[in-house]
């Protein structure tokens, strides 16, 4: 099997709890690689900080986050990106649009939800869902759409805080059924609803651990044991991106460059890990 096939056979295996990173743009996609991940997700939630400066509410736009996977499948071909494809960005012609531009760029693959744009993020308040109907519908747009197995459909939802556990695992089941490859239920809110969807959803799992979310963090042996497949850490990066940065300017307001020093990376470091040395030879 190739690397692509590989990559995606351990994903979708309950024994492993493989876990992805979340990156943003060709720089934290480069460290993610240079750290030994060859599989990450692109998050909507981190996308809409660093390309716009703003939450994720649904403001990018579908050829934005085209624009921003192209440039780090640009710097980083051989990453398998699963893309946070958040509702589509509209119809079910827009759904085969952005399947069709991601699978051009050889991404691993999208995510979709079944929320009403504009979308917001899954541990925020005041969500709507789309009738089950309509969202299994765009899941076989998409499923129809793929010309290949190498791409996969991450099925979404987020009936849990608005329907309840039950109907999230029924519309998760039914994603499964349809012949989605993944699924991620949103937000469960304890070690009993996450063992809750283990035990109802027959095919491969992702779960999300986001600091300060609604669902506890576990450790990726706790979530193996349960039966999840693929553990999401979308937001580490950014988070840490973002305090590290505000430390920075601090010390430079303050006129303490010289504390810096131990927490930054040296200048030839940084170099290499960005490929200078490829473009001198």
């Amino acid at each position: 099997m190739d690397t692509k096939t590989n990559q995606i056979a351990d994903l979708l295996c309950r024994d492993q709890c493989t876990p992805l990173p979340g990156v943003f743009d060709p720089l934290s996609a480069k460290i993610a690689m240079a750290q030994g991940f060859d599989r990450a997700i692109l998050t909507g939630y981190s996308l809409a900080a660093t390309y716009l400066g703003e939450p994720d509410i649904g403001l990018m736009t579908q050829s934005e986050v085209i624009h921003a996977v192209y440039r780090i499948k640009m710097a980083c071909p051989n990453l398998f990106l699963l893309v946070d494809g958040d509702n589509g960005h509209g119809s079910f012609q827009n759904v085969i649009r952005l399947v069709r531009e991601l699978s051009s760029l050889d991404c691993g693959g999208v995510i979709l939800e079944d929320q009403v744009w504009p979308k917001k993020c899954g541990h925020m308040e005041g969500k709507k869902i789309v009738s089950q109907d309509e969202y299994l519908g765009k899941l076989k747009a998409a499923l129809d759409t793929r010309k290949k197995d190498e791409f996969i459909i991450v099925a979404r939802t987020d009936a849990r805080a608005l329907e309840g556990l039950d109907q999230a695992i029924e519309r998760a089941q039914k994603a499964i059924e349809l012949g989605v490859d993944m699924v991620f239920v949103e937000a469960p809110e304890s070690i009993e609803e996450l063992e809750k969807v283990s035990q109802n959803v027959s095919g491969s799992l992702i779960a999300n651990m986001v600091p300060g979310g609604k669902t506890p963090i576990l450790s990726r042996e706790q979530l193996k044991d349960m039966g999840y497949s693929a553990v999401f850490y979308a937001l580490e990066a950014l988070y840490s991106l973002t305090q590290a940065i505000e430390h920075a300017f601090k010390d430079v307001r303050e006129d303490k460059v010289q504390n810096i020093k131990s927490r930054r990376m040296d200048f030839d470091v940084f170099n290499k890990l960005i490929g200078l040395e490829q473009y001198n030879r």
